[in-house]
């Protein structure tokens, strides 16, 4: 995925709010997305541009957030569809979910399998080319607990995995070269309301592994990254909100491929970052848009970083 000309290591993908990312290093940690099964995304919030000062060197080229579905307004709402269409393309999916006094939840169950074609495109004209077939398994679980008038938790789990064959090159068959990869994402969101404000807690802990086969020989990784974030948020005024907040991240990948060293050794990297974040609001800036009309917006930031005590500040509106 190419996002404003930058490739996918530089744009930050979220799954409702939190960070995913793969630890294997294969797609230069951002998440493959063929593991988002589409038919358990509610929407998609696309947000253009460097975002870095708020979430870190990855949003250079922008922020994507995909939204998963949750519980409905009914005690129990059962859902699904099944579609065939060409090469033998099945996909089918089924769902539950549902509200009952404070607790919602979703649960839901996606397979799509295909033939496919050739990845390779036949330039010989003998037409031996052989089809490069998918198939893919998606699960997804989230709870909703209104633990009390401010306080909600919500666990989740993610679980996606897919087969592929792929070829040698753009005109190059190749009949051995296959992929397993599975990738699983779990942990929960906290939210705690203030007269003014909020706090929020979020943990998640994410697992990839990926097994190739080709006709250079087979490789496996296996990459785990561990994601947890605690900040709140305060108006001081109408203009003025205070927000701050602690983020920890680390990532481990067994290296199964370099045996002159220590076989099946694990490199880690970690990081913790304090932050603080001013936000000025109702500036009455001004800009006209021929469909949009008159609107009053003000923009504006620094950022600032202290090599033993890593932290931002930020002043935006």
């Amino acid at each position: 995925m190419y996002f404003r000309g930058a490739t996918s290591q530089y744009t930050t993908i979220l799954m409702d709010g939190i960070p995913v990312a793969d630890a294997t290093g294969l797609t230069g940690n951002a998440i493959d997305l063929r593991f988002l099964p589409i038919d358990q995304v509610e929407r998609i919030e696309i947000l253009r541009g460097t975002q870095t000062t708020l979430y870190g060197a990855d949003a250079i080229a922008g922020v994507i957030n995909v939204i998963t579905k949750k519980g409905g307004a009914k005690p129990v709402n059962v859902y699904g569809d099944l579609v065939y269409g060409t090469n033998r393309s099945l996909k089918g999916s089924a769902g539950l979910r549902g509200k009952q006094d404070n607790v919602d939840y979703n649960i839901s169950f996606t397979h799509f399998t295909t033939d496919g074609i050739s990845e390779a495109a036949d330039t010989t004209g003998i037409g031996d080319y052989d089809r490069d077939g998918y198939t893919s398994n998606g699960l997804n679980a989230t709870i909703g607990i209104q633990a009390t008038e401010n306080l909600r938790l919500q666990p989740f789990l993610f679980y996606s995995d897919y087969n592929s064959r792929f070829d040698g090159g753009s005109f190059a068959d190749d009949k051995l070269n296959k992929n397993k990869s599975n990738a699983l994402h779990s942990g929960v969101r906290g939210q705690y309301d203030l007269s003014k404000g909020a706090i929020f807690g979020n943990f998640a802990y994410q697992k990839v592994t990926r097994d190739d086969e080709t006709s250079w020989g087979k490789t496996f990784t296996d990459g785990r990254a561990y994601y947890g974030d605690l900040y709140g948020h305060y108006d001081v005024t109408s203009w003025f909100q205070v927000m701050a907040g602690v983020e920890y991240r680390k990532s481990e990948l067994t290296d199964t491929a370099n045996f002159k060293d220590v076989k099946y050794r694990t490199r880690e990297q970690h990081s913790t970052s304090p932050y603080i974040a001013l936000f000025l609001k109702n500036l009455n800036g001004f800009n006209r848009n021929s469909a949009a009309g008159e609107l009053s917006t003000a923009s504006s930031a620094t950022s600032s970083l202290i090599p033993s005590t890593p932290a931002m500040w930020c002043l935006t509106g």
